[in-house]
């Protein structure tokens, strides 16, 4: 109804307006109607503060960008006498594409900077004419209602034009409609107008400082939101001395887990081999001071709630887990430490770390424990963190790192200092009796969207559940001459279930530098790499294989996806092991990730969208038997998360190399790469029966990312 109104209205005003014969009044009354009937339609209400700056025309209206559904917040609210910039992707949109091209919107291709500035540059000339910019400066929807760095291209706009710029404050659109979202949520969208910023002056000197105060007043604003009945926002310039509130980040806030969390969590604990721990393994410089340390702990288990949650299993183990205070908390059972005989050695830094990450986790306890690791040589430490992937992917982990890792060695007082989270209040029992009414409230409806595709599940029960527990855990296969189903290498066959650990570095602007020379990404270049060092460690065993099955996984996270948690699919790769050219790998490799993430798109619709929820209800054995078929037949997993770009600190300890270790559900090694501070940083987990010389592979692995490298 929304679409319909903004479409209709818009279409009705340009109509009425063409018979003015102005083609920019024509627009504008477009505009306003489409604002006016498509959020009427909708239910969308706007709750404004300080709307009198609206009158400052011509202008640059920035805005915070959360949702789609901002292009009919803005319509709402500016009504006309404005342009703006949009995603070349929209241009041949049916509908926007021809309103937007009316509006003579820009549109840029975010990629590439060159195209954007030329994009703009019909902008001034608007201003100048009188005609109003509207643009988002944080060029995208941001992944969370916190806000995204700034871009240079709007204030470059406004300062050629010599006319103002007006921030706009949109404090929760995305909560009516995330992105990628099909429905809007009837509800009050609150927002700040605050007031007209001179550009007289300026120059491209300052302009960094300039962006850096205006960003500021939007973090200000959001943090001590107007009341109502004030009519006025003071902002405050700079804003970087301005506590934030004493609030817990929103970080892994769903109340439950999703299907793929529950497959997880419910496969170990009828398979122990198909645990699903994930580590990260920091190295410190200096070691820090342990009392810091523990301080830390307690604090980051205050500002993410989830380190304060434990899993809360419905009666008879069916249904949705969902996630509870644990009023037993005790830091005491999460963080350990431990001193190596010095001069502590990274072989035995490793070995301490995988007995640590192998154990399992106290399922009845918060899904996670840290290890401190003293006594490495120069007075360095080793930090290992695990969590339960069901807590969260491996691009949710770098979100939450980013956001605790601190900037500075020195102690911030002005840090948020949110209080200890209630105790839960759910029992099993309660838990169950809730969702079985839910169920029973949704069956009806459930029912008549997916009559038929229900009833020929009830003929094939098992054929549902292994439907269901394939959906929730994302395995996505392919066929065709590259894709076939892999065969597994029987020099990797055995499996046992014990991990062995070992690391390997390599430069980032390298190893990018290497595959963008074969046409390929880091991503791709890794997968090369990996393929080129199995094959080298086959041909030492006198055992080549003419295919590997390689695993990786896929991201599904949408920017405007909540944070934390699980988003993301798998592929499967037929990997040719003969090919000993790293630049045809990289083109394999290139060509298969690119028909996988395409195909990741549609691959739920093979699966009916109704039997995901039943996961939940499937016995732990059922889900661990699909798990296991989903997971074994790989080979070797390979993972690539992008980490953090600039130096961070833990306790006032910089973190030097940051090393990512993902489990083993199945298969025989597991590669994970994160990029910290400039260097890609590599764990290698294998199992000790299918890799009999884990430190072999490593160096093999090592000569494959050569050949990736070298290629630059």
């Amino acid at each position: 109804m929304g679409l319909a109104g903004m479409l209709g209205g818009f279409t009705a005003g340009v109509a009425l307006g063409a018979t003015t014969g102005s083609r920019r009044e024509a627009v504008d009354l477009g505009t306003t109607l489409a604002g006016e009937v498509g959020s009427a339609l909708a239910g969308v209400r706007l709750d404004v503060h300080g709307a009198e700056h609206l009158a400052a025309r011509p202008a640059v209206f920035l805005f915070n960008h959360q949702s789609q559904l901002d292009v009919l917040i803005l319509a709402k609210l500016l009504r006309g006498g404005f342009t703006g910039v949009a995603k070349k992707e929209l241009a041949n949109s049916p509908g926007f594409g021809v309103m937007f091209r009316l509006a003579d919107v820009a549109f840029v291709d975010r990629q590439d900077n060159a195209q954007a500035r030329k994009a703009l540059e019909p902008a001034v000339q608007k201003l100048r004419d009188g005609i109003s910019l509207v643009i988002a400066p944080e060029g995208t929807r941001s992944a969370t209602p916190a806000l995204g760095p700034f871009k240079k291209g709007a204030f470059h706009v406004a300062m050629q034009a010599g006319v103002p710029i007006v921030p706009i404050v949109i404090r929760n659109s995305g909560e009516l409609m995330w992105r990628g979202a099909t429905t809007i949520h009837a509800g009050t969208v609150q927002i700040a107008v605050l007031p007209p910023i001179a550009t007289d002056g300026w120059d491209v000197d300052g302009l960094d400082e300039h962006i850096r105060q205006v960003r500021g007043q939007y973090l200000a604003t959001l943090a001590n939101w107007p009341g109502h009945g004030t009519g006025q926002v003071t902002a405050t310039t700079p804003v970087f001395s301005v506590a934030p509130p004493a609030l817990p980040l929103d970080w892994g806030a769903s109340p439950r887990m999703n299907p793929l969390e529950t497959a997880m969590w419910r496969a170990e604990s009828a398979d122990p081999r198909l645990r699903v721990t994930v580590s990260l393994l920091e190295l410190l410089d200096p070691a820090p001071d342990w009392d810091r340390l523990l301080a830390a702990h307690e604090w980051a288990s205050r500002m993410v709630p989830r380190m304060r949650q434990r899993v809360l299993e419905p009666a008879l183990a069916l249904g949705t887990p969902a996630w509870v205070t644990d009023g037993d908390f005790d830091l005491s059972r999460h963080v350990h430490r431990i001193r190596l005989p010095g001069p502590g050695t990274m072989r035995q830094l490793l070995d301490i770390v995988q007995d640590f990450a192998a154990a399992p986790l106290d399922r009845d306890r918060p899904l996670w424990q840290a290890l401190l690791v003293e006594g490495l040589a120069d007075g360095r430490a080793g930090y290992a963190a695990k969590s339960h992937h069901s807590v969260t992917d491996g691009l949710g982990a770098v979100q939450l790192m980013m956001r605790l890792h601190s900037r500075t060695a020195e102690h911030d007082p002005d840090r948020p200092e949110p209080p200890v989270p209630a105790p839960g209040g759910w029992s099993r029992t309660g838990l169950f009796a809730g969702q079985v009414a839910d169920a029973v409230r949704a069956t009806p409806m459930a029912a008549v969207r997916q009559s038929t595709r229900v009833l020929g599940t009830l003929t094939r029960p098992w054929d549902a559940a292994s439907r269901a527990a394939g959906q929730a855990l994302s395995a996505v296969r392919f066929t065709g001459q590259n894709t076939s189903a892999p065969s597994s290498s029987p020099l990797l066959a055995r499996r046992g279930g014990d991990w062995h650990f070992e690391v390997v570095d390599v430069p980032l602007a390298d190893l990018k530098a290497g595959a963008k020379a074969a046409g390929g990404s880091l991503n791709d270049g890794l997968l090369a790499a990996a393929i080129g060092g199995f094959r080298r460690y086959h041909e030492r065993f006198g055992a080549p294989v003419d295919r590997l099955a390689v695993g990786f996984p896929i991201s599904l996270r949408a920017q405007d996806d909540p944070q934390g948690g699980n988003r993301f699919t798998g592929a499967k790769f037929a990997a040719p092991m003969a090919e000993t050219d790293p630049a045809a790998r990289i083109a394999a490799v290139r060509q298969f990730v690119l028909e996988a993430r395409a195909a990741s798109a549609t691959a739920a619709d093979t699966v009916p969208a109704a039997l995901a929820p039943l996961v939940g209800w499937l016995p732990a054995p059922v889900v661990s038997t699909v798990s296991g078929r989903l997971t074994s037949t790989n080979d070797v997993q390979v993972s690539s998360i992008p980490g953090v770009p600039f130096p961070v600190y833990i306790a006032g300890s910089r973190i030097t190399h940051m090393y990512p270790f993902g489990p083993l559900p199945g298969c025989a090694a597991m590669i994970t790469l994160i990029s910290h501070d400039g260097d890609c940083c590599i764990g290698i987990n294998t199992d000790t029966l299918a890799v009999t010389d884990p430190g072999g592979l490593a160096g093999d692995l090592r000569a494959g990312l050569d050949e990736v490298v070298a290629l630059a």
